[in-house]
């Protein structure tokens, strides 16, 4: 990572871990109130950019995925150029075969990240071996179903 940017990977851990844990938890629909599930993702983001290891994995993935970014806005922008119109473009933007295949390249681009980290102890100093990191992910659960089940009166749970 550039030496100009690394003060601030941690806050992009933060806000990266935010905007997809705040996703999946609207997408999932765990607390219907959208502050309680904004509170959750910033509590989940600010954990995470404590973590260090997970920091020096975002300070390494960033140019990856800004490289990324910008060749997809040239790409568009070069469409554009050859007249190709607006709906179509947003046409394509839409299908999800489209949004998987982007996925689909950053999460190979995470995983060379990941290898690239930590090498061939990959195993030994990754999230799921670490039981600190469990036991917070554990906790979280919990407290989120314990908060569902307190706030909510007409929650049944899953049989």
């Amino acid at each position: 990572m550039l030496p100009a940017l690394s003060q601030f990977t941690a806050i992009f851990a933060f806000v990266i871990v935010f905007a997809i844990s705040y996703g999946v938890l609207v997408k999932v629909d765990l607390f219907e109130e959208k502050s309680i599930t904004a509170i959750v993702a910033a509590i989940l983001g600010i954990f995470a950019s404590f973590y260090s290891p997970f920091i020096s994995i975002i300070g390494e993935l960033i140019p990856f995925v800004v490289i990324l970014l910008l060749f997809v806005f040239v790409l568009i922008l070069f469409f554009l150029f050859f007249g190709v119109s607006d709906d179509d473009i947003a046409g394509v933007m839409k299908d999800e075969s489209n949004a998987r295949t982007i996925i689909g390249v950053v999460a190979f681009i995470f995983i060379i990240v990941l290898v690239k980290q930590f090498g061939p102890n990959i195993l030994d100093a990754a999230v799921w071996s670490n039981k600190y990191i469990l036991g917070i992910i554990l906790f979280f659960i919990i407290a989120g179903m314990t908060v569902k089940l307190l706030a909510y009166e007409n929650f049944v749970p899953a049989k």
